[in-house]
């Protein structure tokens, strides 16, 4: 089956614009520098900078959002950051720390972005994202794409946001999934990809086997009694 069906050489559409929200239980990579690594220390977990720990800056610098959606920021204090983008959490923290600094310089990354796609794909799993987005598509290929059998006008999303679960299907072959906000995956988004039709042949037979091949080795035991 054909993926978005009715495409043609010159068709063209707007994207969609996203950037996902931090939510609670994010894992959130932050890093400030200035001019003066002795000023920005300070503002880094442990007191030290990445270059001050090199290869652990992201376990170091990391901060995990709590049950209130807050992280504790050294100097700073408690900052709310759930339903931020990482783009509006960088501004914000960027205008706080202009009071202390002079042109601080910050990273800040979400480092447990993960995605998991289960049921009817080559590979299914739980996929850790290293980039700040991805794609339904993108998700689906790295489980090694839809397997034959796969029900791809009927894909479940499922999505948790502020505490809510939302049920989402999806039709891999309609060109409209392009501009829907589900093209775009978030945080902990479960994508479920059921078969088109069940396969009964593979659980009847194969939990009755041992009683089937019983009855048959009787019945030539039988048969081989009477012909004697």
């Amino acid at each position: 089956m054909i993926y978005l069906q009715g495409i043609d050489g010159t068709s063209a559409s707007e994207m969609v614009k996203f950037e996902p929200k931090i939510q609670m239980d994010d894992i959130i990579y932050i890093n400030v520098s200035a001019e003066s690594i002795e000023a920005a220390s300070p503002f880094n977990l442990r007191g030290q900078s990445e270059q001050a720990v090199g290869g652990n800056a992201v376990q170091f610098s990391s901060y995990l959002v709590n049950n209130q959606g807050e992280i504790t920021f050294p100097v700073l204090g408690v900052i709310h950051v759930a339903g931020l983008t990482k783009t509006a959490l960088h501004d914000l923290l960027k205008q706080r720390l202009e009071e202390y600094l002079k042109d601080p310089i910050l990273i800040v990354r979400v480092v447990n972005f993960k995605v998991t796609v289960m049921g009817e794909v080559k590979n299914p799993g739980s996929f850790t994202i290293q980039s700040d987005r991805i794609t339904l598509m993108e998700a689906l290929a790295q489980a090694g794409d839809l397997t034959p059998v796969a029900n791809r006008e009927n894909i479940l999303l499922i999505r948790e946001e502020s505490g809510v679960k939302s049920y989402n299907r999806i039709n891999l072959t309609d060109t409209a999934i392009m501009q829907s906000p589900l093209y775009y995956l978030k945080q902990n988004d479960l994508i479920i990809v059921e078969p088109r039709f069940t396969k009964p042949e593979s659980s009847v037979v194969g939990a009755n086997l041992p009683l089937t091949l019983s009855v048959v080795s009787l019945m030539v035991t039988l048969t081989l009694l009477v012909t004697r």
